[in-house]
């Protein structure tokens, strides 16, 4: 029985590394933002942020 403590306690000690590895908590959508401007405004990706539009 004791062996079996052990090695859920290893298994339980070692998971968080596994699920962090593979992704953890999908950290794509940390930085993402609304990409709506304000009217004379566009999205500048690059940038990260609106900019007054250029016409002509």
């Amino acid at each position: 029985m004791t062996i079996r403590i052990l090695t859920a306690a290893v298994l339980l000690a070692i998971a968080p590394s596994f699920a962090l590895a593979m992704g953890g908590c999908n950290r794509d959508h940390i930085n993402e933002q609304v990409s709506s401007c304000a009217d004379g405004y566009v999205w500048d990706s690059a940038a990260g942020t609106c900019v007054e539009q250029v016409t002509g």
